[in-house]
């Protein structure tokens, strides 16, 4: 039996272009990917050829239509695609993060119900209120993963670092073993920072212990179904804390307690359509991508026109070394060359 975890960046095209050839090499038995159980009686619609992404995931209390939450995919999406191949090869597929059921729940203090744009960095998903905490400075890898990283690397933008390291490279499944220790790496920063301020958990630490014991659950459940090999597809940051035969991570008994006694709301789940400007970052979208136009995004995950792909990065560093040698800012996140 062998589990296999690839960590990806929601929304990257090389990361869903390495994942493919990932997938295809390992020709996995089961594949469980970070998105809402709540959803998985509707997953299989995904492989319908009139299923054209963009689309959502739409899973909202049946009570109460205003608390919902959105799953965006689009075609460069590394879910999305494990998804359509698991489909397409007949390989049983399901999601396994917290259920929206246990989060989905009525507000205490009832504030603003106007739709929101999920502020969490890592999180796919897009909540029910349109509105963003102001951002922060803080030296916790927890806080920006990408960032942190970034700055210890020497670049001054986690965004463009994650692109340089992963999304624009070439290569295809040998960056995942990289990406979980880099990871791995960060989480034992974290924790270590966490210990010497000595801080009670917050509410959303509360959540990703929470969200992370379920995933472990439901590999374990995978693994005593009798699954021999497993893939699965989560989040660069959950990668380390998903790897169930390691002493490193809290046992099944620790995540069971943890999940116990979680209240529960009654949901419903099905697809809607989205669009690409809905999962820019422009629009609130946290998991949004920013690194690039997304017609390079469909270029980069298809891995065709490579001739483009170095034009446009020719393009781009030449784009900022002018910046840097001028004193001008650019706001632009992209130059998209012509065909």
């Amino acid at each position: 039996m062998s589990v296999h975890i690839f960590g990806v960046r929601h929304h990257g095209p090389g990361s869903a272009r390495s994942l493919e050839a990932a997938l295809n090499a390992l020709k996995p038995d089961c594949v469980l990917i970070e998105g809402p159980p709540d959803a998985n009686s509707v997953i299989e619609f995904a492989g319908s050829l009139e299923m054209k992404p963009p689309v959502a995931l739409l899973v909202y209390a049946s009570d109460d239509p205003s608390r919902s939450v959105f799953y965006p995919f689009a075609s460069f999406s590394p879910e999305w695609v494990a998804i359509r191949l698991a489909l397409k090869k007949k390989i049983p597929v399901r999601f396994m993060d917290l259920p929206q059921a246990h989060q989905l729940l009525p507000d205490p203090s009832p504030t603003e119900t106007e739709p929101m744009l999920e502020a969490d960095p890592d999180a796919q998903t897009v909540g029910a209120r349109l509105e963003l905490p102001a951002l922060q400075e803080n030296d916790d890898p927890a806080m920006d993963p990408l960032g942190f990283l970034a700055r210890v690397a020497g670049f001054s933008d986690g965004e463009r670092y994650w692109e340089f390291l992963v999304e624009s490279r070439s290569g295809t499944q040998e960056v995942f073993p990289g990406i979980f220790e880099v990871m791995r790496a960060l989480r034992d920063e974290s924790l270590r920072l966490a210990g010497q301020r000595l801080e009670a958990a917050s509410a959303d630490v509360v959540r990703e212990s929470r969200r992370e014991a379920f995933m472990r659950q439901t590999i374990r459940e995978a693994i005593a179904a009798g699954h021999q090999n497993i893939a699965v597809v989560c989040g660069a940051w959950h990668a380390p804390m998903l790897e169930v035969t390691s002493a490193s991570v809290p046992s099944a008994k620790d995540d069971a307690s943890t999940l116990k006694g979680l209240d529960k709301a009654k949901v419903t789940a099905t697809w809607v359509p989205w669009s690409h400007g809905l999962l820019a970052r422009s629009s609130g979208y946290g998991a949004a991508f920013t690194f690039a136009t997304r017609g390079l995004c469909r270029t980069l995950r298809s891995g065709r026109r490579p001739r483009l792909h170095r034009r446009w990065l020719f393009c781009r560093v030449a784009r900022c070394s002018l910046s840097s040698f001028t004193g001008r800012h650019h706001r632009r996140t992209a130059l998209c060359c012509p065909s």
